[in-house]
């Protein structure tokens, strides 16, 4: 369940390809998240420098960058959260 007293899990889901994020908003937004979307990295990693997200799912294979590129991408990640390897 995506509810947790005060806070509505957000996620960023990062995909070239439209109907990919569509049915990701589609599926995870009705279940009580909050979902944003963008179709590129760059796109992703200004979204995370100006916000924090729970989770981010990212396509791989993308024009330009990798999806690997935004979850390596040192600013942003929120500071004092860690990573799980």
């Amino acid at each position: 369940m995506a509810d947790n007293a005060n806070h509505r899990f957000k996620l960023l889901a990062v995909d070239d390809n439209f109907n990919a994020l569509e049915i990701i908003k589609r599926i995870l937004s009705p279940a009580g998240y909050e979902v944003l979307t963008c179709d590129s990295v760059i796109a992703g990693i200004d979204i995370l420098k100006a916000q924090s997200v729970d989770l981010v799912i990212t396509d791989l294979k993308m024009p330009k960058h990798s999806g690997l590129d935004l979850v390596r991408y040192p600013p942003a990640l929120p500071q004092g959260k860690g990573r799980s390897r």
